[in-house]
């Protein structure tokens, strides 16, 4: 593929990512002055609630930024908005581009034609969780290096392209502590699954780096900040990761009959946690089932599959309730929103739905022609308008 190409495509997600981004800033009505999604039953990010609930970006507010490179970023842009929610906001839509961009970057190693990359991408930045982070939820926002992270793995891992250094990993593992450690400790515990796996062959000698590089900085970032400390392990437990909460409606689903199931449960069970801000929607559920089934039963049509569904069962057995994550505990480290690890679930799944739209589409466009090619592309893309509407729309919005 020629760069100039590349490139194209890339600026075709931004301005599509743009486009999804204004229908859903109108219809809620967006200010960018004001709060989001500051709601009492949320919890606040503690940068945040500093900035905005105690006396604004001063010059003393940036010890508070944790060493978090997010944060940073969020506290120079309130020093040049001259106003805290205006910076806040400002990087809360920039997030959408930076989730858009990373998922397009990792669907391109897979090979999934552009044009749908293109509207999965898109899709992928409005999953709940991100629409929903808003100022209580902004540390969901880092949900960008998950792709990024399953991009490197997929070059060192499945393609096994381990005979030289990569600079943009080696970034990746020194920064990506610094931007989330949550994801860069489930990264950890990917990465030496992946060693563990490959112990007898070349690949541990160039990749044993990688992982030094992360674990170092992960370690660093973990002992200097109060991200992980001994007095979240309640928390820590209360906000595992629940299957349910992936293939689930959200709560106040557009469609009644969805909305209803998801509160009947959430009574009946007295349920409670993240009220299903982790669901797939309908489609990318799909693709999860395809993903879980073709590891069960080894259905190795495409290897790619099962080996994104492998990823997805190590993150649920680390992540979910009382999951074996709880071992970590005994080491004194305490991971606090393990549910947001269900984000590596949410891109393999949406790698996976993308992979089979993708073969239906090149085999009727091989098989049938270009006229026919365009109109599965229309049909697909309502398909995605669709979906795009579920995640955006709620009985309450």
């Amino acid at each position: 593929m020629k760069a100039i190409s590349n490139k194209k495509q890339y600026a075709i997600v931004f301005i599509m990512t743009a486009v999804a981004l204004i229908v859903y800033l109108l219809c809620y009505k967006f200010r960018l002055s004001q709060p989001i999604v500051l709601q009492e039953d949320k919890p606040i990010d503690n940068f945040i609630r500093a900035v905005a609930l105690e006396g604004g970006a001063q010059s003393g507010m940036l010890a508070v930024c944790e060493y978090n490179v997010q944060n940073i970023i969020i506290f120079m842009l309130i020093k040049i908005c001259g106003n805290v929610w205006a910076g806040i906001n400002i990087y809360y839509i920039l997030t959408f581009f930076m989730i858009s961009i990373s998922m397009y970057y990792f669907l391109s190693k897979l090979e999934i034609p552009a044009a749908v990359s293109a509207g999965l991408s898109v899709l992928a930045s409005f999953v709940p969780f991100h629409v929903d982070r808003g100022e209580g939820q902004m540390m969901t926002s880092n949900f960008f290096l998950a792709p990024l992270f399953l991009s490197m793995f997929y070059d060192l891992v499945y393609c096994k392209k381990a005979d030289m250094y990569y600079k943009k990993y080696v970034c990746l593992a020194c920064i990506a502590p610094f931007i989330d450690i949550r994801i860069s400790i489930m990264a950890i515990i990917l990465f030496v699954v992946f060693l563990i796996q490959n112990i007898k062959s070349d690949f541990v000698k160039y990749n044993i780096v990688y992982l030094a590089l992360l674990l170092s900085f992960s370690v660093f970032v973990g002992i200097i900040s109060d991200t992980l400390k001994a007095s979240d392990m309640e928390l820590a437990n209360e906000e595992g990761m629940r299957i349910l909460d992936i293939v689930m409606p959200m709560r106040y689903h557009i469609v009644g009959f969805l909305s209803n199931r998801r509160l009947e449960y959430d009574v009946l069970l007295s349920a409670h946690g993240e009220s299903g801000l982790n669901s797939l929607g309908v489609m990318f559920s799909l693709g999860f089932a395809c993903m879980m089934f073709s590891l069960f039963f080894e259905w190795n049509r495409d290897r790619r599959v099962t080996w994104m569904g492998m990823i997805g069962m190590i993150v649920i057995l680390v992540s979910g309730i009382r999951g074996i994550g709880s071992v970590i505990e005994y080491f004194g480290i305490n991971v606090t929103y393990w549910s947001r690890m269900a984000v590596f679930i949410t891109v393999c799944s949406v790698a996976v739905t993308g992979i089979a739209i993708g073969n239906v589409y090149r085999h009727i466009g091989n098989k049938y022609g270009k006229i026919t090619e365009t109109l599965c592309g229309i049909i697909v893309y309502v398909l995605f308008a669709a979906e795009f509407m579920e995640f955006i729309l709620r009985q309450n919005m």
